[in-house]
């Protein structure tokens, strides 16, 4: 049984590597000021949300998904969950 590859979605990856390798993204949330959370699931392309952070002028955070985020894209077989590291975020 091949293992199941989970990224967040820091990991630089295209879309024909993530079908190539059935490759799950779970994605970031990025946090502008105290009213607007982006979730980063390429819906919003990365020149937007730039432009937002810079923009708004109020504190910008980001946050990891949840464990529960992360489950949903585990099947029964074995996983490898590969997130971005406390010390990048």
């Amino acid at each position: 049984m091949a293992i199941q590859l989970i990224v967040d979605s820091c990991c630089d990856s295209v879309p024909a590597l993530q079908r190539g390798l059935d490759l799950h993204v779970v994605p970031l949330k990025v946090q502008v000021g105290a009213d607007r959370e982006i979730i980063d699931d390429g819906s919003t392309p990365s020149k937007v949300i730039l432009t937002q952070m810079s923009q708004k002028g109020e504190k910008v955070r980001s946050s990891c998904p949840s464990p529960l985020d992360f489950k949903r894209f585990m099947g029964q077989g074995d996983c490898m969950v590969i997130t971005l590291s406390g010390k990048l975020s």
